[in-house]
Order: structure tokens, then sequence, then C-alpha cells
């Protein structure tokens, strides 16, 4: 057994998530829901240095805060860094960095309360939404890493969500054809019991329903309801625009005379912007909108 343990930033990103899946194993295999507490100690560790990693491979000076690099930067500064270096945070992905975060520090200072099922949807959509990021910022796959039941469940978890979220905008799709095709899009609302925007209503029943986890909410006043405790996604503009740059006259050459004689010269070629609009089909805009788009 040797003296020191040594980590580099990858290592030890690697090591906490192995930690938090096998908090997530021992959780489900022993129903002690404890466990849950370390997983979150665990994964919110991993999110963080996820963060921070990725900022070491666009530049290895940057996650230090001082001088002696004594002291890193935070994770809220990683993710304006990644930002401003193009990296895209899905809605979902920062909001539930801040829920994660909330958990670790009432864990850490005070007292906690987890909502066990709450946290069951949650946690595949924070892997699903990390995976994501991870693929479109810099290309990075650390699932090679992984020990194979790491890398099975993390697959499993990550495809839990994606199945789960498919499945539910078809059905919201097929209720919007059935029930209100007057309507060109169909209003989604946040769900409370898995926290995606998969809630529809049903004025006429007094019901929310969400698609994702199939939880039910019977209300008399559905519009208060859904003011006070679900937020609305706003319905967009019935086409999306997408600009492209289209060569109308290609490449050429001349002959131009000069003191020393005739030399051949590029004529550039010619570009010109065309503007196309593409109707924006419902299944486009709750598919957007209920991955956090």
């Amino acid at each position: 057994m040797t003296s020191t343990l040594k980590l580099n930033l990858k290592e030890n990103m690697l090591d906490s998530f192995a930690e938090g899946m096998a908090k997530i194993r021992l959780a489900e295999s022993t129903g002690n829901a404890r466990e849950y507490k370390f997983c979150v100690m665990h994964l919110f560790h991993f999110f963080e240095l996820n963060l921070k990693y990725h900022v070491w491979l666009i530049d290895k000076h940057a996650i230090f805060s001082d001088g002696a690099k004594r002291k890193t930067i935070t994770a809220d500064t990683a993710m304006r860094f990644l930002e401003a270096n193009g990296c895209k945070f899905r809605r979902y992905l920062k909001e539930d960095f801040t829920w994660l975060k909330e958990l670790r520090n009432n864990i850490m200072h005070h007292e906690v309360s987890i909502d066990i099922t709450h946290w069951r949807f949650r946690i595949p959509r924070i892997l699903f939404l990390i995976d994501l990021f991870n693929k479109t910022c810099e290309g990075t796959k650390f699932e090679q890493d992984l020990s194979n039941k790491d890398r099975e469940q993390y697959s499993a978890l990550t495809s839990q969500h994606s199945k789960k979220l498919d499945e539910a905008v078809k059905s919201i799709i097929r209720e919007h054809t059935t029930n209100d095709p007057a309507r060109k899009f169909p209003l989604l609302y946040r769900c409370q019991n898995c926290d995606n925007h998969t809630a529809t209503l049903s004025r006429l029943e007094q019901t929310f329903t969400c698609h994702y986890c199939g939880s039910n909410k019977v209300t008399q006043d559905s519009q208060k309801l859904a003011n006070e405790y679900f937020c609305i996604i706003h319905v967009p503009t019935q086409y999306r625009t997408k600009t492209t740059l289209i060569k109308s006259k290609p490449e050429e050459y001349q002959d131009i005379e000069t003191d020393s004689g005739l030399k051949r010269v590029a004529v550039p070629a010619r570009y010109i912007c065309v503007t196309k609009k593409k109707l924006v089909s419902p299944a486009y805009y709750v598919a957007k909108y209920a991955e956090g788009g």
C-alpha cells in the first residue's frame, strides 16, 4: 500500500462518478434511502469536475483563479468560461446543477430532505444532459474510461431518460391531435413530480397529466394551478428561419497584363444570401422544449 494517493483532474472526476454509481446500485439493491445522500455528494463533485475538465481542455491555466495555482475557479465561473468559448448549456442542465448544489450544501451544512421519487426521475435526466454536453463541447467521451459495470449503468440511465422523453413527445402529439387540433401548438407545463415540461392540461377534466412520469393532478381551479405551480412554455412563431450562403457565380481566373507580362489571377466567387422559412411542426416544438432546448 502506497503512502500517498494521487489523482489527476480526470481521474478524480471519474472516481467520484464511479462512487456515485455504486451508491445508486446500493440504494436500489438494499432499499436504504440514506445511500442517496452520499450519491448526491459524489455526483455533484463529478458534475463540478466535469466542467473544470472541459475548461482545462481549452486552456490548462484557466482552471486556476490565482497566479500561484493553489485555488481553482468555481463551477459558475467554469460555466461562464465555457459559454464564452462556444459551449452551449441546455436550460435544464443549469437548473439541475443548481438543484444538486443546493442538496449538497444542505447535506454539508444543515439538514437535507430528498424526494426519492423525484430523484429517480431527475438523475437519468442529469446524466443524459451531461452526456449531451460532453459530446457537443470538445467532443469528450469518458465512457471508455469507466468500468464495464459503470458504463452499462451510465448507458442504461441515459437511455432511460431518452426513451421516456421520446414516448412523452409522441403521447403529447397524439393527445393534441385528438383533443385540440385547432391549436397549432400544444401548451406544455412543468410537472412538479419529475420536473420536465411534459405535462398538459385538460380543462374539461380539470386535470394536469404528465406524459413523462404519468402523474395526474386534479384541481378545481386549473388556471390558478397553472399560473402558480406550473411554468407555461411560450408558443413560438409559426416559422423558424435559416439563412444560407449560396454560390451564384463560381470562382474564375483571368489574365491581367503587368510590367512583367501576363499574370493569371483568381476572381472570387460571388455569393448571395438566401433565407429559407421552414414550418415548425408541433412535434419539433414539443421535443425542443421537453428536452430543455
